[in-house]
């Protein structure tokens, strides 16, 4: 995890949680990934290796906000 910059990392078979320092980090990471990648604040769910369904995606992404609020 050290080398992608991020202080844990998470792999399942549909979808890798990676956690930040701080939401910049988070952003740069991300912002390299595009598509393949969401972030909500200091997390990022990356997808490119999993090849996740758009329909999963969505599941994580709101079960992610919801945690994040």
């Amino acid at each position: 995890s050290s080398q992608l910059g991020c202080a844990q990392l998470m792999t399942t078979d549909a979808v890798s949680v990676l956690s930040f320092a701080d939401e910049a980090a988070a952003g740069g990471f991300a912002g390299k990934l595009g598509e393949s990648a969401h972030q909500e604040g200091t997390i990022v769910l990356r997808y490119d290796a999993a090849r996740t369904p758009e329909d999963q995606r969505v599941k994580f992404e709101r079960s992610l906000a919801a945690m994040h609020r």
